[in-house]
């Protein structure tokens, strides 16, 4: 029997109440739903200025608040997944995110497009020329702020 898994660490249940009564974006009319997504953008810019992902940018997590004078406000909620974004190593995280919402390239392990550094094109070149076939293996995806950017299309 192969038991090559990754082991979870036991999850802690938060709840979190809002003083304020919330909305749903799915719940908003059209208009109101992208004004509500545009802060949203802002909040998640703000985040990672501040060097965090969300990770977990889905319906339930971005939620409206009408200010008393009837404009729609966002509240970016549920930061239980949110991660410290740093420049380095990635890990191979399985636990990021509501998966309807979660970015391609983070459901599929893998970049659509992967950039060549100047030492991956030199160790091609070399491979090529001395016909060993062998390439390092690619680095894990880490998510990032366009992977919490493309949760919101």
């Amino acid at each position: 029997m192969n038991m090559d898994f990754r082991p979870f660490a036991p999850k802690k249940r938060c709840v979190l109440l809002f003083s304020d009564e919330c909305t749903s974006i799915d719940r908003l009319p059209t208009v109101d739903a992208f004004r509500v997504l545009y802060q949203c953008v802002i909040a998640l810019r703000l985040l990672f200025c501040a060097g965090w992902v969300h990770r977990d940018v889905s319906v339930g997590n971005v939620l409206a608040i009408k200010d008393p004078n009837g404009t729609w406000k966002v509240k970016l909620a549920d930061l239980e997944y949110a991660k410290k974004f740093e420049n380095g190593t990635a890990t191979a995280d399985p636990k990021t995110g509501t998966p309807y919402f979660m970015a391609h390239e983070i459901l599929g392990h893998d970049y659509i497009i992967r950039g060549k550094t100047v030492e991956e094109e030199i160790i091609t070149s070399l491979d090529l020329q001395t016909n060993t076939p062998e390439t390092p293996a690619p680095a894990p995806v880490r998510h990032n702020f366009q992977h919490d950017l493309e949760c919101l299309f």
